[in-house]
């Protein structure tokens, strides 16, 4: 009686060394897991960070493409007062024009 009760201590102990192993393997399967995890999140925050690099720059470029709306407006309001010069210069010239050829019909 005491050889079975020996053999079936013998047993349980194998038995628990083998749920012991598959515990440690378990673990170590956990682990892996935990740490391929982490590198996911690193390589998720790497993202946003590049993310946020390119909304910045999105921001300088949209900011470099105000100014130059706002060139592109100052000169075409350039154009139109010297458009509005030359065609004040135009009359001027007309008016000189005739003023000699009244002058010159008076000689």
């Amino acid at each position: 009686d005491w050889m079975v009760n020996i053999v079936d201590w013998m047993v349980n102990i194998v038995g628990l060394r083998v749920s012991t192993e598959d515990s440690t393997v378990n673990t170590e399967d956990s682990t892996a897991s935990i740490e391929d995890s982490m590198a996911s999140i690193v390589d998720s925050m790497a993202n946003i960070v590049d993310l946020m690099g390119s909304t910045v720059d999105l921001r300088v470029n949209i900011a470099g493409w105000t100014a130059s709306i706002v060139d592109s407006k100052v000169n075409i309001v350039g154009s139109m007062v010297n458009t509005v010069d030359s065609m004040e210069s135009i009359e001027d010239l007309t008016a000189n024009i005739e003023g000699s050829r009244v002058s010159s019909l008076d000689l």
